[in-house]
């Protein structure tokens, strides 16, 4: 299973010697913000890490296999993420490194 808000702000708390409640309510804060954010149209930069963005998914074409018909699908917005430089290169470095040591 992957990392979860929980474990996040145990780490958090562990690391900093700070009150778990505190962390979580931090942490909720922090997201409610970019929900916030992002649900009204602004773009969001965290250095380091990356960035978020609000992208509009136009009507299309799309055939569903269950009924074997061809619909339209509504437009609708979708979060793109894009990862910051640094964490790009980490992760391309750890990889490298992965496939050195096969």
């Amino acid at each position: 299973m992957g990392i979860t808000k929980l474990s996040i702000c145990k780490e958090i708390s562990e690391r900093n010697s700070i009150p778990l409640s505190l962390v979580e309510n931090s942490v909720d804060s922090f997201l409610e913000i970019l929900k916030n954010k992002i649900a009204s149209g602004e773009s969001i930069q965290i250095r380091g890490f990356g960035s978020f963005r609000r992208v509009l998914k136009k009507k299309r074409n799309v055939w569903d296999p269950i009924q074997r018909i061809t619909k339209i699908s509504e437009e609708k917005f979708k979060i793109h993420f894009k990862s910051g430089k640094e964490w790009t290169e980490l992760t391309h470095s750890q990889l490298s490194q992965k496939s050195k040591g096969d």
